[in-house]
C-alpha cells in the first residue's frame, strides 16, 4: 500500500514537488513504524498525515476516520483571542468567551496541534473539535475527561469540566449569510462548499 502510495505521488500528484515536502523519506519512516498488522484507519490516518504536509486541502483519504470524542464547543480565532461558542447560542460561557487552556495545556499548543493536523492552517480551529485525535497528536490521555480553563478581557477565569461529547457539533462558518435579496436589489448567494447546484435551483 505505502508502495503504491509513492508511486501515485510520484506520477500523479500536482503538489508532488511544489512546497518540497520530502513524502518518499517520510514514507519509509512509516514503513519502519508500522507493525505487522494494522487496521485500515488507523493506516488512513498515518497516510493522511503525510499528505497533511503537502497543505493542500483537496486531498486526504476517505477512509481516514477520526476516533469519536469532541470538544462540546466550536473553536474561532478572533485578534482579541480564542474564543468558545455554539452557533446558534452564542458564547460558550458568555461572561468568559476566551479558550486560556485545554487539559492543562494552553490553547497556542492546541492550536499548533491541530494545525499539524489539518491540511490547511487556516482550517485548524474546524481540527480542534476532534479533542482525541489533538490530544493524541500532543502526547495526552485520549479519553481522559476534559477540563477547560475560559477567561474574560478582564482577566478573570472559569474552569469547566465534564466528559468528551459523543457528537461533533457542525461547523459553521460565521461570516457566511443565507441566499437572500439585500438592499438595493442585490442578490446575495450563501457558498458554504462547491455544489452542483446551479441559480435556478436557488430560485
Amino acid at each position: 500500500d505505502l508502495d503504491e502510495l509513492k508511486q501515485l505521488i510520484d506520477d500523479r500528484y500536482a503538489y508532488a514537488e511544489l512546497r518540497g515536502v520530502k513524502y518518499a523519506e517520510a514514507i519509509a519512516v512509516l514503513k519502519e513504524k508500522l507493525p505487522d498488522a494494522i487496521a485500515v484507519p488507523a493506516l488512513a490516518l498515518e497516510i493522511d498525515k503525510i499528505l497533511v504536509s503537502f497543505k493542500d486541502g483537496h486531498s486526504g483519504v476517505e477512509a481516514a476516520e477520526r476516533p469519536k470524542g469532541y470538544l462540546p464547543f466550536l473553536v474561532a480565532e478572533t485578534a482579541e483571542g480564542v474564543i468558545a461558542y455554539v452557533p446558534g447560542r452564542g458564547y460558550f460561557r458568555k461572561e468568559h468567551p476566551f479558550i486560556r487552556s485545554i487539559d492543562g495545556v494552553e490553547i497556542s499548543k492546541w492550536l499548533e496541534a491541530a494545525g499539524r493536523i489539518s491540511p490547511v492552517e487556516t482550517r485548524r480551529h474546524r481540527t480542534m473539535s476532534h479533542a482525541r485525535s489533538v490530544r493524541k497528536e500532543l502526547g495526552l490521555p485520549e479519553e481522559a475527561p476534559l477540563k477547560v480553563v475560559l477567561g474574560s478581557a478582564a482577566g478573570s477565569t472559569e474552569t469547566v469540566e465534564g466528559p468528551l461529547s459523543l457528537l461533533r457539533i457542525p461547523h459553521e462558518d460565521p461570516r457566511l449569510g443565507k441566499t437572500r435579496i439585500l438592499d438595493g436589489n442585490v442578490g446575495y448567494l450563501g457558498l458554504a462548499e462547491m455544489t452542483d447546484v446551479t441559480v435556478d435551483d436557488i430560485r
